[in-house]
């Protein structure tokens, strides 16, 4: 496993290669198409941002850094296949259980973006029940 980081945080980068000497560095802004052809299944990618094209094309399991707390960026990354979304400012302890468990198959995420998913997601059924309770009220 190799991991990649596509960061403009130099803080970042180096508590990530603290965590594990073979980290690559991928040129900020370089198209989806050419960071592809860089990873390789069970890679690790580190990304500050979702790409415009989405994340699900791509053969690593993709880690989206935080850069604000934007929920939307949350619901975001997890509908186009992040497998991780963590904070600009983790601890180096949690890096490593991020990588752990990213790298074993488990989506990390922290406690308030699985509250944020869970809140959307309700919001989206409660439209749903208003919109058929709506319809069978009509007929």
């Amino acid at each position: 496993m190799k991991i990649y980081v596509q960061s403009s945080d130099a803080d970042f980068i180096q508590r990530l290669k603290l965590v594990d000497t073979d980290v690559a560095t991928v040129a900020v802004g370089l198209p989806d198409e050419q960071v592809s052809h860089l990873l390789r299944d069970g890679d690790l990618f580190f990304v500050d941002q979702v790409p415009v094209h989405g994340v699900y094309h791509l053969p690593a399991n993709v880690v989206v850094i935080a850069t604000g707390n934007s929920r939307s960026e949350e619901l975001v990354a997890a509908r186009l296949g992040a497998k991780g979304f963590i904070a600009r400012d983790i601890t180096q302890a949690l890096l490593v259980d991020v990588i752990r468990s990213v790298t074993s198959g488990v989506v990390w995420m922290s406690r308030e973006t699985i509250a944020n998913v869970f809140d959307e997601f309700a919001r989206l059924m409660n439209r749903d029940l208003e919109n058929r309770i709506g319809r069978f009220g009509h007929k």
